[in-house]
This record gives C-alpha cells, structure tokens and sequence, in this order.
C-alpha cells in the first residue's frame, strides 16, 4: 500500500511529471533545512534553549531524539552558516544542497579570511558541480588556501626572528635568541 502525501497546491501539480515533482520536492526540503538551520541559530544565539530547560540548544537536539554527534554537527552548521552570508543565502535558495554546504564550511575553517575572499566565487562554483567534482574543487581551493596561509606564516615567523647581542658590566654579553623552527633546527646540525 502507497500513501500519498498531497500538497497544499496540489492541484497545479497535476501537470508535473514524477521526475520534475521529485526534484521539485528535493529543493523544497533544501529550502526547510536552511530554514532549521536559521532557527538553530537564533534559538543558541538568544539563549531559548533555556525556555525548554535545556543547557545549550545541542543538549536541547539530543533531548529530541538527536545523537551527540549529529546535535553537534546542526548548531556547528547553525553557527557557522552565520558567519558565511553568501552559503546561508545558497542554502536558504537551494541553490546548494546541504552535503554542498557542509563542504563549504569545513574548507572555512582551513583559512577564514581567505575563504572570506572567495566565499562568492566557490558558491557559484560548487553549486553547479557534482558532488565528486565539488570534492576536487574544494580540495583543490583547500591546497591553495593553505599555501597562502603558510606563506604569510613564514613571512610572519621570518619577521619575528631576531638575534640580539650586548655588552654588559664585566664584558659578558647577554643574547636573545628568537628564531624560526626551521633556524633552529640547522643552527644545531653538525
């Protein structure tokens, strides 16, 4: 035995075939876990999971039947789906799909200012991908983010490296030595 669900608009639908009322069905549940994820983070940002008499609004997730780890990852997607207004505003058109979207905040973390930057341009990128070449085009924005990153650590460390020398009462001399672990590492060498 089928059930069937009806639509409140059902009667425009008629005309739709199963594949085009599938995929339209798809888009709107999209549509309904941006909307979730949006009221996640004004339920943890304002403090409501108190109301329920819950400790934080994870603790509020596992209290309805979420796991640990799946409460953990909603208010993490919640909370980081703030800080990244154009994946919200994808997410929010199903414009990306929620595994998309996942993808996009993990590569977030590897360098937020970065990411910051690109945000528009890896939107509109992924969002027309399959889901094995979104991987590679995260990957690969993920390997170029990281160099840049590197490259402005070192040239911080190399700007932090110093090496001071003077002459004190009795001739001793007293150093400070501050170098990159890189330095140190050939300073000791034989």
């Amino acid at each position: 035995m089928t059930t069937q669900v009806t639509h409140p608009d059902s009667e425009g639908l008629r005309d739709e075939s199963p594949i085009e009322g599938y995929f339209r069905l798809r888009r709107e549940a999209t549509v309904i876990e941006a909307q979730a994820a949006e009221r996640l983070a004004e339920i943890d940002r304002d403090g409501l999971f108190e109301d329920a008499g819950y400790l934080s609004a994870a603790a509020l997730l596992r209290g309805s039947g979420d796991s640990a780890r799946e409460a953990s990852r909603r208010v993490g997607e919640a909370r980081a789906l703030q800080r990244h207004p154009e994946v919200r505003e994808a997410y929010a058109t199903a414009a990306l799909d929620r595994p998309r979207v996942a993808m996009l905040l993990a590569a977030a973390g590897v360098a937020p200012s970065i990411f910051a930057r690109d945000e528009r341009v890896l939107v509109d990128t992924i969002g027309g991908l399959s889901m094995s070449d979104a991987r590679r085009a995260i990957e690969y924005w993920r390997q170029a983010a990281d160099q840049q990153a590197a490259s402005a650590d070192a040239e911080h460390l190399h700007v932090r490296r110093r090496l001071h020398v003077s002459e004190t009462l009795g001739a001793w001399s007293a150093s400070t030595v501050s170098w990159t672990p890189w330095a140190a590492a050939r300073s000791s060498a034989p």
